[in-house]
């Protein structure tokens, strides 16, 4: 079975100045075989949120997009991807 992990987090700001927790999330994809007594998982997509659960594009590392309004947020943050 897939699932979502949570696996980080770092801060971002918009041109207000107004700040954003964003959170990063990796699908985990089970590729292990009927017959196997371990789970194998391999990451899958990557994903981006912020901490209201919003999605956000990845344009390049320290630059970002809320997907509902088209706003653009940049980080310094040494976290961020």
């Amino acid at each position: 079975m897939n699932t979502i992990a949570y696996t980080g987090s770092f801060t971002a700001l918009d041109e207000a100045g107004r700040r954003y927790e964003l959170k990063t999330y990796v699908e985990r994809i089970d590729v292990s075989t009927l017959d196997s007594e371990y789970r194998e998982t391999i990451d899958g997509m990557k994903s981006i949120r912020t901490s209201s659960g919003e999605p956000v594009n990845y344009i390049e590392k320290g630059r970002y997009q809320l997907v509902s309004t088209g706003k653009e947020l940049r980080s310094t943050d040494p976290n961020c991807p």
